[in-house]
């Protein structure tokens, strides 16, 4: 079981995967629960359960090589391909384990590899649930552009009244044009 965090509530929700194969050769289930609370997507999920239940359960492939010197920058933990058509492997993911730099007298460098088990898998067996989750706010909606009039409403936006600039006066206020105040002077 795979314990990750559900994108549209953020409370811990599941996942579980079986190999229904290894379940029948042990005769009995094992279970564990993996915990990754920064996994938010559903998919992701999917995939990181498919990688942790085919690394517990799947026997790996090692192997020994003995190669040149051209592999002098190998170091344990590092990742190569593996190709080996007489044997039809293609493209086999390996993870180094271990190398033997050899003598001075021979050049050969021994290399201890295991599949890798860290890859995620390109295919997902077990299908996302939607989420349930419905915007609560309505899609918007036409409406009418509204033409300002004297007549109608017997107000204007400040804005239009003032030539200096539209942000001298914030565009909130109005202004009444016949109960302006009188000039001073007269």
């Amino acid at each position: 079981m795979l314990i990750y965090t559900k994108p549209d509530t953020f409370k811990e929700t599941s996942i579980a995967v079986q190999d229904l194969a290894n379940i029948q050769a042990q005769g009995a289930v094992v279970s564990q629960t993996r915990r990754y609370p920064g996994i938010t997507s559903d998919n992701l999920a999917a995939r990181l359960a498919m990688r942790d239940l085919a690394s517990v359960s799947t026997p790996l492939a090692k192997v020994r090589l003995k190669v040149n010197r051209k592999a002098w920058n190998l170091y344990p933990g590092d990742v190569f391909k593996l190709e080996w058509p007489a044997l039809g492997i293609a493209g086999l993911v390996m993870r180094i384990a271990g190398v033997d730099g050899g003598s001075l007298t021979n050049g050969a460098i021994s290399i201890d590899a295991v599949e890798d088990v860290f890859g995620l898998p390109s295919a997902v067996y077990t299908a996302s649930q939607p989420t349930g989750w419905t915007d609560p706010v309505p899609a918007p909606s036409a409406t009418t552009p509204r033409v300002w009039s004297k007549r109608r409403t017997g107000t204007w936006p400040a804005h239009s009244l003032h030539r200096s600039s539209p942000t001298s006066m914030p565009p909130t206020v109005s202004c009444r044009p016949w109960a302006a105040a009188p000039r001073q002077g007269r």
